[in-house]
């Protein structure tokens, strides 16, 4: 069974890559191909990595735990890229909070 999961979710990132690969092509600029393979590769092979864990760590910790330690992992990436994304609004200069103090 787990060979047989193994199988198809390495089918499914193998056709991601290609798919991925190939609009960034279409839609690219020639002179940035390889700026953006070069961002987009290391992303889409980093997705081999988690059930290679996951795989792993099977054999030695329950079910339980590790669905907690998955729901755990994807709370702290979704408030990483809050962060991450909410910290690039204009929030203005320490001397416009200091005049806005004043008043």
């Amino acid at each position: 069974m787990a060979a047989a999961v193994a199988v198809a979710l390495g089918a499914g990132y193998g056709i991601a890559v290609v798919s991925w690969t190939q609009e960034t092509t279409a839609h690219g600029r020639a002179r940035r191909l390889g700026r953006t393979d070069r961002h987009l590769l290391p992303l889409a092979y980093a997705g081999f990595l988690p059930p290679t864990v996951l795989v792993t760590l099977s054999a030695r910790l329950p079910d339980s735990v590790m669905l907690a330690a998955v729901a755990v992992a994807v709370v702290a990436l979704v408030c990483l890229v809050l962060v991450t994304v909410g910290g690039r609004g204009d929030r203005g200069t320490a001397a416009e909070f200091s005049d806005l103090a004043r008043t």
